[in-house]
């Protein structure tokens, strides 16, 4: 069985990111989402290479930097975290803090707040 913390195959095809990337964005304003939690250091630095202000994250390694990060994402202004594939919590998740928070409580925690206010947004939207 193969392991399931490796880039895709098509990973360093810039074709292949290209389409992905558009494909993103299209889901993006099809769902219209408040938050995006990405799953591993491969969907992180994925990513942060689309949203300039999401940059810190393409250097980060495991655990995913933390706290929340707000970017405009094509037209939306969404609160972006990023979050341990469960295949690496084995080796990361003691490391993982959120505040107060460790482990699996800092991930929940991280997700708890990023429903919160995002300063991007206009106030009305919330």
């Amino acid at each position: 069985m193969g392991r399931s913390d490796r880039p895709v195959p098509g990973a360093n095809d810039p074709e292949f990111r290209s389409w992905c990337g558009g494909f993103l964005d299209e889901q993006i304003e099809l769902m219209r989402p408040r938050v995006v939690a990405t799953l591993g250091s491969h969907a992180r630095r994925f990513v942060a290479a689309l949203a300039p202000e999401l940059s810190g994250w393409a250097l980060s390694r495991s655990p995913p930097p933390p706290g929340i990060q707000h970017a405009l994402f094509g037209h939306r202004a969404i609160a972006f975290v990023a979050l341990l594939h469960p295949s690496g919590y084995r080796g990361s998740l003691g490391r993982r803090r959120y505040r107060d928070l460790t482990g699996l409580q800092a991930e929940a925690g991280l997700l708890r707040d990023a429903w919160g206010v995002n300063p991007l947004l206009p106030s009305d939207v919330g």
